[in-house]
Order: structure tokens, then C-alpha cells, then sequence
């Protein structure tokens, strides 16, 4: 259940600002543009496991720049941009394809 209002649904053992306090000089606005033929496109790339798949998802998106990826590794990404660690991740454990979160997050 997604609640994007000025106020949690419930009380939080934790203190977050809503997305309808977000400060100005932290967000980026951006409007969504709906394709002319109203149909949006998805790209499902399909490799094999450790094989490539994300150098071919890096020179895609750079030479396609209106898609956006959906992964294991862009979440990581955001997380640590957002002040998560990764506590004790090991760089063996997981997998190119599928990495580790270790932010002890269930």
C-alpha cells in the first residue's frame, strides 16, 4: 500500500519526512510524457548469468537515454546515495547479476 500524503498512515518508530515535505534543493522535478501512440515500452535483456549482461545494459542506456534500469545494482546505488551502508557486504557473495544488498534491512 503506497501512501504518498502530507501525513503516515500510522505513527513510525522513526522519525522521515514525507515525499509531500521534500526540501526543493533536494528533489528534481521532471514530467511524465505519455507516448504519442499512448503504448509505453519495456526492454527485458536476457543473458546468461555472469556473461556481460550489464556492460550491455551500460552501452544501451548511454545511447538510449530515455530508459531508466530496474535493478539490483541501481537500488544499491540509490540506497548509498541516500545515506545506507553496507555493513560487512563481502564483494564474493551474490553475484555480478544479482549483487548483495547488506544493509541489514530485512
Amino acid at each position: 500500500r503506497l501512501n504518498f500524503a502530507g501525513q503516515p498512515i500510522k505513527p513510525l518508530p522513526f522519525t522521515c519526512r514525507m515525499i509531500q515535505d521534500i526540501a526543493e534543493a533536494d528533489s528534481e522535478r521532471a514530467l511524465a510524457v505519455e507516448p504519442e501512440n499512448g503504448r509505453y515500452e519495456v526492454i527485458f535483456p536476457v543473458a546468461l548469468p555472469d556473461e556481460g549482461c550489464f556492460e550491455w545494459v551500460d552501452q544501451f542506456l548511454a545511447k538510449n537515454p530515455k530508459y531508466v534500469e530496474l535493478s539490483h545494482r541501481t537500488i544499491i546505488d540509490w540506497a548509498i546515495k541516500s545515506g545506507l551502508w553496507r555493513k560487512g557486504v563481502s564483494l564474493n557473495k551474490g553475484c555480478n547479476d544479482k549483487p548483495e544488498m547488506g544493509f541489514g534491512i530485512p
